[in-house]
């Protein structure tokens, strides 16, 4: 994650910059998605960018993440047991 951190930090400077003299630039994300694009691999030279993310804001669901965490370390024993 250091590199998506440096990423949004060099775009967010450019964007300050440019939005002197471009003052709609001042409230687009390029940074984030162009790094969402990347993550899904989606991005590519011909993808056209507006700028604009939505932002996923639901909840996890801690329950099946510890559920699944429970699963792996009884999967673990089982074999450890078999071997």
């Amino acid at each position: 994650m250091p590199f998506q951190f440096q990423f949004n930090h060099y775009l967010h400077h450019l964007r300050t910059y440019f939005s002197a003299f471009a003052p709609a630039l001042k409230d687009t994300q390029f940074g984030k998605e162009i790094w969402a694009h990347y993550e899904s691999g989606l991005l590519t030279p011909e993808l056209p960018l507006t700028g604009q993310i939505v932002v996923d804001e639901s909840l996890a669901d801690v329950d099946a993440v510890l559920l699944q965490v429970e699963m792996a370390i009884k999967e673990n024993e089982i074999r450890r047991m078999c071997a």
